[in-house]
């Protein structure tokens, strides 16, 4: 966790406990729930829009879609894996065979 020189928190976890009268695995199960949730969306949406623009423009702008569409989800999905990695988080001792984490709080 991260302290500003104001006193205020700088990390998520703590942030939504205490926006949200939380405890520590409430919040944590919520953020997981967040994150789920805006990657359903943003799949919707993405292909909602794709759909749209295939009928409505030529097969290069629909392309050229398709391609920042990827380029969002690899930078999101690079945030994601990096923080899984890296080792100021030390989740890579809770990494199961199957990729998936199993973290005890």
């Amino acid at each position: 966790m991260r302290i500003q020189k104001d006193g205020a928190v700088g990390n998520l976890i703590p942030i939504t406990m205490r926006s949200l009268g939380l405890t520590l695995d409430s919040a944590t199960r919520r953020i997981v729930q967040d994150i789920n949730n805006y990657i359903r969306d943003f799949d919707s949406n993405a292909s909602t829009l794709q759909t749209m623009v295939a009928a409505q423009h030529t097969p290069d702008v629909a392309d050229q879609l398709g391609h920042l569409i990827e380029a969002y989800q690899a930078i999101a999905t690079t945030v994601l894996n990096f923080s899984a990695q890296s080792p100021r988080y030390g989740l890579l001792k809770d990494r199961q065979e199957d990729g998936s984490f199993t973290v005890i709080l």
